[in-house]
């Protein structure tokens, strides 16, 4: 089969453009590597924990960018909560660590799992045996903060809290009542 000029010609536009999109896509793939690498965790153990999966096209583009936007929203959160003095320290809190554990965020802040999932954490190796996962440890301003802000301050907290404590020890008069007969 014989090609004419003219198709020879439109091949060869067509090869140009193709090599030209596939240029802008390498150049706007790695302007996004760039931007991800400023919005990239360090954890104490140095490897990293990306906030937001890579983007390959226009819709995880936005969705990127609607990403990184709640990130900075929560950051000035984080930031104001820290430096919130209308947040009131409990009696316990009071030289407290500035890290808690999971268990304490759900226990003594009421969080549940989902609340606790958007808080920051670092990771340390487990102190238990280091070949277990590591231990995630929650900033105590934030998960004050949530917490605070779900049950509407200091007082809604302490409240909540009690609630439960009566409710596990009716709980556990209840299963108890027929040990001794």
């Amino acid at each position: 089969m014989v090609l004419t000029e003219e198709q020879r010609e439109r091949i060869r536009r067509n090869k140009e453009r193709a090599l030209q999109i596939q240029k802008e896509r390498k150049q706007k793939q790695q302007n996004e590597n760039k931007k991800e690498e400023r919005h990239t965790h360090y954890n104490n153990n140095n490897k990293r924990r990306s906030s937001s999966p890579t983007t390959n096209n226009n819709d995880n583009v936005i969705h990127h960018q609607k990403e990184v936007e709640k990130s900075e929203k929560k950051q000035k959160i984080i930031a104001d909560s820290q430096n919130d003095p209308s947040l009131p320290l409990e009696d316990f809190e009071v030289g407290a660590s500035q890290y808690v554990t999971k268990k304490e965020a759900t226990n003594v802040y009421c969080l549940p799992e989902g609340s606790i999932a958007v808080c920051t954490y670092e990771e340390k190796v487990n102190p238990h045996n280091s070949k277990f996962k590591p231990m995630k440890l929650y900033k105590r301003d934030e998960v004050r903060y949530y917490a605070h802000k779900r049950y509407g301050g200091l007082n809604g907290l302490i409240k909540e809290r009690n609630k439960r404590r009566q409710r596990k020890l009716e709980k556990d008069m209840n299963d108890a009542k027929d040990i001794f007969k």
